[in-house]
């Protein structure tokens, strides 16, 4: 079979028309793959998702005495497929009619949460019939939910040996004075991490792959001397009542739409329930000796870490520009835009994931 984008989506949209999920529904699969994600980029990987693909093909064709993709209980399930790009970024068409629409995002983190921003203005009624589902094709993938591709076709088959549950989706909504609201599905930080998501950026339009461990060192090294430090006022909120007040020179404040969270391809920067990590500044020596330990999320009781939890953050500064990262996607704060505020929301959304 040839080895492009086109032949996967071909290949995919018709495997997907034998589902088994959902069987007592009416159901529409909307397949939005981006073309430019990390898996697509690199030969060798396409070619080991269709080899995948086609395995799966095979299987089915076998299960079903020589009719490929037969339907074992004779309901029609549609599949339209659509190419993203950055003029055409993904967008959730509305919901017609009173079909499931299953959203399934062949792509990585910024694929998945344009998507999912795309479907955050509509009604409750249309929010009620979308279900989303967000495949590791991208290079970070941490809001991903299956942790490889061929977990992915197992829930999407319908034919798992471990069962699916639907999710509702968290989500933070970031506003600041002149930025406006902006969401976030996994953490929203500010500070050195998010720089790093500028490095990342800006070095995978070069060569495709996960630099993100390459940039941390690089934003290690060089942060401070490129971007100026000053006080911060952070301020932890829950249930409208105030936790905690920090007033000092952070390196970085991230928040999660929960604990649990990874973020850089699966680095445990909240590694348990607590929702916020914090970095004062600490020497270059000490910031080296960290990166491990926050890599594989062992960095609670350092000095000069923090981690709390709450549902509303106020960050606060002057005469400072500042980054701020979204699920990777990267804004940059001018004097003017703070305080920055980060709530924990409910999106009305909801994910299909395999049950713990």
């Amino acid at each position: 079979m040839e080895r492009s984008v086109p032949a996967f989506c071909a290949l995919f949209s018709s495997w997907l028309r034998g589902t088994d999920l959902f069987p007592d529904q009416t159901l529409h699969i909307d397949l939005l793959v981006n073309p430019h994600a990390g898996a697509f980029r690199q030969r060798a990987r396409l070619t080991r998702l269709l080899r995948e693909l086609e395995a799966r093909v095979a299987a089915d064709k076998a299960a079903t005495d020589g009719e490929v993709l037969r339907r074992r209980t004779g309901r029609k399930v549609t599949v339209s497929t659509r190419l993203t790009s950055p003029e055409l970024p993904p967008a959730v068409a509305h919901p017609a009619g009173p079909d499931l629409h299953l959203i399934v995002v062949a792509g990585g983190d910024g694929t998945s949460r344009s998507a999912l921003v795309s479907a955050m203005g509509m009604s409750a009624d249309e929010k009620s019939k979308l279900l989303f589902f967000r495949m590791p094709l991208g290079t970070g993938n941490d809001s991903a939910d299956a942790e490889d591709f061929s977990p992915c076709l197992d829930v999407l088959s319908g034919r798992s040996a471990t069962p699916t549950e639907i999710r509702p989706l968290g989500v933070l909504e970031v506003s600041a004075p002149r930025l406006g609201a902006h969401f976030s599905f996994n953490i929203a930080s500010v500070g050195l991490d998010a720089w790093v998501g500028v490095l990342t950026n800006n070095f995978k339009k070069l060569l495709p792959g996960n630099s993100y461990a390459l940039m941390v060192d690089a934003a290690t090294m060089f942060y401070e001397w490129l971007n100026h430090l000053v006080p911060m006022t952070v301020v932890l909120r829950r249930g409208g009542v105030e936790v905690n007040r920090w007033v000092d020179q952070f390196l970085f404040v991230a928040m999660g739409t929960s604990g649990h969270r990874t973020y850089g391809a699966k680095k445990k920067i909240l590694p348990d329930d607590d929702n916020l990590c914090m970095a004062h500044r600490v020497s270059f020596l000490t910031k080296l000796a960290y990166r491990q330990p926050v890599y594989l999320g062992t960095h609670r009781g350092l000095p000069g870490i923090e981690f709390s939890r709450g549902d509303e953050l106020h960050v606060a500064q002057e005469g400072a520009r500042l980054p701020l990262q979204l699920d990777g996607e990267v804004f940059w704060l001018e004097p003017g835009d703070f305080p920055v505020t980060m709530a924990q929301r409910d999106s009305g959304l909801r994910t299909l994931g395999k049950r713990p």
